[in-house]
């Protein structure tokens, strides 16, 4: 991925906030990607070969102009193109009003490029940037999940269902036309009810379900397996209530340090989730309290978006996060931090 000027201030914050750490982890950079975007490390792609899904994994990447693009559509300024010539905003596709629906950046198609994932209620949705036009590429059901991981990319649909306690499976691998390239079906019915694959269970695989043994849908059904508990990191789409408190809000006496200091929430198409939600210290930009993206939001409550920032990435992947609520007001906004989670955040300035 690119490395734009926001992902530089904030690998200067992340060495700020370590100088002085004793700990023999060595802070490597406060993460500019918090797409949820999953990694692979496994470079030499296999089509037959797709039941190693424990593969390292690595980000995903896109380009500027397809980052400023995906947001334009998470703020509802671009349409998204459909098959049938229809352009409709993705919050109208969706049927979600106040735009909180959830989203992911992830390379469904193994093309080593991101697609946005869009997911509300009963829908999924894959949008692809084509030349600068956000065409949907697959429409999906609540039980339709993205994958990127390892060598497998496509969408994974797994139901499950009642009397007996069953669950049918399909892994629709894409390739890089998002053609769904022989897809792979698999169904288990708990037959006694125990929660555990056993001989009187009952087990199909293909798509014409021809019945099989316990050990050969093991065997031949790894993939499905693997990933039954899979979920990708999504990300609440919080654009429109940052749309909202866009401006600048001065505060006194926060109760960390009992200094002054400038919220500011913009605009911007550079980063994740659309806008930037920064604290610095007395109003000067070098001396920062916190520099984060609405694509750390991992909630919305009415009027309180729930930040989890990361402010210490270290080189063994350990993260450290500090809890941040952002609460509307009337006359302005009210932050509260926890070094430990929302429920432990206390009030530490009201901005005005």
């Amino acid at each position: 991925m690119k490395k734009s000027f926001w992902g530089f201030k904030l690998l200067i914050a992340s060495t700020i906030l370590c100088t002085g750490c004793s700990s023999s982890k060595l802070p490597v950079s406060v993460r500019t990607d918090e797409t949820g975007a999953l990694k692979d490390n496994n470079s030499e792609k296999n089509d037959d070969e797709t039941s190693d899904l424990l593969a390292t994994d690595t980000s995903k990447s896109m380009n500027d102009e397809t980052l400023k693009l995906y947001t334009k559509v998470l703020n509802d300024e671009e349409k998204i193109l459909f098959s049938d010539g229809e352009e409709v905003f993705a919050s109208n596709w969706l049927g979600c009003e106040d735009n909180s629906y959830n989203y992911v950046f992830m390379d469904v198609n193994g093309d080593e490029v991101d697609e946005l994932i869009l997911k509300y209620l009963g829908k999924m949705l894959i949008v692809t940037d084509n030349k600068g036009t956000a065409n949907e590429v697959y429409i999906g059901c609540t039980y339709d999940m993205p994958i990127s991981k390892g060598n497998v990319h496509g969408v994974f649909y797994c139901r499950p269902g009642g009397a007996p306690t069953h669950y049918n499976y399909v892994l629709s691998l894409m390739d890089k036309d998002f053609n769904v390239k022989s897809p792979q079906y698999g169904s288990w019915y708990d037959g006694n009810e125990n929660g555990e694959m056993d001989d009187e269970d009952m087990f199909f695989i293909d798509q014409e379900e021809k019945e099989v043994s316990k050990q050969d849908f093991v065997d031949k059904s790894k993939n499905l397996l693997d990933l039954q508990n899979y979920s990708p990191e999504w990300k609440i789409n919080c654009s429109k209530f940052f749309s909202e408190l866009e401006g600048k809000y001065n505060y006194t006496d926060c109760k960390l340090d009992n200094k002054n200091g400038v919220l500011e929430i913009k605009k911007s198409d550079e980063i994740y989730g659309g806008y930037e939600i920064n604290d610095y210290i007395d109003g000067d930009t070098s001396n920062y309290r916190f520099l984060a993206m609405a694509s750390y939001c991992t909630g919305v409550d009415q009027d309180k978006a729930f930040v989890k920032y990361p402010k210490e990435v270290y080189s063994d992947d350990t993260t450290l996060y500090s809890y941040y609520i952002v609460e509307k007001k009337k006359d302005g906004i009210n932050v509260y931090y926890s070094e430990i989670s929302f429920g432990e955040a206390g009030l530490i300035y009201s901005a005005k």
